[in-house]
């Protein structure tokens, strides 16, 4: 507390001087103690909500974690016997390299660990895998709290419905190793500079995942940052294509013409990893780098002629049309109509011809459906500055836990607990 004190000339009245010390003391406290006070309840308010956040995002995380682990595990032999769980197919990815065998499509994470000294054995392998999840894990979480705001009472039922989802966190966990995780930190990171407006970025970033990563982020990712500008401004189209898509296509014609691998590399590759084949035939992991677009759109065309396949396929559409469904209620319930960016998940639709992992890309479609939701609704909450309206039901609680009790979305075989 502040204590003026103040000499008087005599003569004065002390009476005078008392009340005049009384006042100024008042004053004094009252510009002193109302100020830290306030600070004090501010301080434990904001360290009281830090905390807070802090104990939800290490839940999720824990959570997170739980579910990928349980979709590890999911008809998993190889896991469940001690050895990497990684698979033949995605364990040739991390073994090609740009040092040893020059430009190739997918070349990036294998360079890395070459650059690094790191031999691809089991072990490391599915260390580096597990790193990757737990990137894409984090991404998610630090995405879906950066929505919190936005989603307010609605924040833990988004949280639930990524959690409980057969897409996200189980399916990340039983396809371990995919290289679909990468491209997911990209398109999160993409996702940041999009709202920033920042086309060039973009356009970068979608070209490096093409290049190094994943050739199919052009059409599971892309699409989706494409149709985020032009939602926002229909003008935005011709600096897109500018921007984004013609850098993209470009990467893409490279990674089609040079990606490759020839004969005589694929016999060292094979001669140091017989597992890997020789890449003649769709069941030897090489064929990859060796196969044209024409042999992979007849080899999956042939597979889709059979019941069993058929069967297979409607099933496993169930979950993508249950997102479908339920993002239209909320568009419904905002006043919105069905827009470009809502259908930007669809794009992925010439994978179906092109690889036999329909599950997979199902497994993409439904989480990009989630995100494109989330991020429709922040658009039309700041256009509006309405809160956003999300429909529950008892129904719908239940249809999330059995999708989850399905266990993962799968890869060329839809809910692997099932088939």
């Amino acid at each position: 507390m502040l204590n003026f004190s103040f000499k008087f000339e005599s003569g004065k009245d002390p009476a005078v001087r008392d009340k005049k010390e009384i006042h100024i003391s008042s004053t004094s406290e009252e510009l002193e103690s109302i100020p830290i006070q306030e600070t004090k309840r501010i301080s434990f308010e904001k360290l009281g909500s830090s905390i807070s956040v802090r104990m939800e995002k290490s839940v999720f995380l824990i959570l997170s974690l739980a579910a990928s682990v349980i979709g590890m595990y999911v008809d998993n032999l190889d896991l469940a016997n001690g050895i990497t769980p990684v698979g033949d197919w995605k364990f040739a990815q991390f073994v090609l390299s740009f040092q040893e065998w020059g430009f190739l499509k997918r070349g990036a994470v294998g360079s890395l660990m070459k650059g690094f000294h790191v031999p691809a054995t089991n072990l490391s392998v599915f260390a580096v895998s597990c790193l990757i999840l737990l990137g894409f894990i984090y991404c998610c979480m630090s995405y879906v709290f950066s929505k919190k705001e936005q989603l307010s009472k609605d924040f833990y039922f988004f949280c639930l419905l990524i959690l409980l989802s057969p897409a996200v966190f189980l399916q990340a966990g039983y396809d371990l190793g995919r290289y679909d995780y990468i491209n997911y930190v990209i398109f999160f990171l993409s996702l940041h500079f999009a709202r920033r407006g920042n086309m060039t970025i973009c356009g970068l970033l979608s070209s490096l995942a093409i290049l190094f990563i994943h050739e199919t982020y052009i059409f599971l990712w892309l699409p989706v940052i494409i149709c985020y500008f032009i939602a926002h401004d229909k003008n935005l189209w011709f600096r897109v294509l500018c921007f984004i898509v013609i850098p993209s296509f470009i990467a893409l014609v490279v990674v089609i013409g040079f990606g490759g691998l020839n004969d005589q590399a694929i016999v060292a590759i094979y001669n140091k990893y017989p597992v890997l084949g020789m890449g003649n035939t769709p069941s030897s992991p090489l064929y990859v780098w060796k196969s044209t677009l024409i042999q992979n759109l007849k080899f999956t065309l042939h597979h889709w002629w059979s019941a069993k396949q058929v069967i297979r396929f409607f099933v496993g559409t169930t979950y993508p049309i249950f997102v479908f469904v339920y993002l239209r209620k909320i568009y419904k319930a905002n006043s919105l109509a069905i827009d470009l960016f809502l259908l930007s998940p669809f794009f992925c639709i010439p994978l179906f011809f092109v690889g036999i992992d329909f599950y997979r890309w199902m497994a993409i479609l439904s989480f990009n459906l989630i995100i494109v939701g989330i991020e429709r609704l922040d658009m039309h909450q700041k256009a509006t500055a309405r809160p956003v309206s999300i429909p529950h039901s008892k129904k719908l609680y239940l249809a999330l836990i059995f999708f989850f009790l399905t266990g993962p979305l799968g890869i060329d075989c839809p809910f692997p607990l099932l088939f």
